[in-house]
């Protein structure tokens, strides 16, 4: 009985090791995403900032300074606030990305245990066996002394 519980539990464990590697590369590729989104947001945030720069220079040579500089400040701040919604977008990714390797690092330890747990109970069968021989012999040994 302990035997085949453990058959089906390594049997189970393959499985599970299966899906997993097909699952990988989905996670990599999230986990790419992620990076390429933060780089492109990262990207976006410095382009905004020196074309902010230029812009703001240039105003000085207009007649409506402050009006020149505050839709420079505005375009500035529309650019940045894609750029942290994006931003935001990685940071969920690899959130997702955190929670599902923090899952599959439980799930190999539970199954470890499992497996310790099942290997400690074959090995307390066993020994529970070899102490029954033990006494069988044991008893056998007394009523052949005892009958002689």
């Amino acid at each position: 009985m302990k035997r085949l519980l453990w058959m089906v539990c390594c049997c189970w464990a393959g499985l599970v090791w299966a899906a997993e590697s097909v699952e990988v590369e989905d996670w990599d590729a999230l986990r790419t995403q992620a990076k390429e989104l933060r780089t492109q947001a990262k990207e976006m945030k410095a382009k905004a900032q020196r074309e902010f720069e230029v812009t703001h220079k240039a105003c000085w040579e207009r007649f409506l300074v402050s009006s020149c500089q505050e839709d420079a400040k505005q375009a500035q701040r529309d650019t940045s606030k894609e750029a942290n919604r994006i931003d935001m977008e990685a940071l969920a990714i690899e959130r997702r990305v955190a929670a599902h390797e923090r899952e599959v690092k439980l799930a190999k330890k539970a199954q470890r245990l499992q497996e310790r747990d099942l290997k400690a109970a074959d090995r307390a069968e066993q020994i529970r066996i070899e102490d029954e021989a033990n006494r069988l012999r044991l008893e056998q040994k007394q009523n052949k002394a005892g009958g002689d």
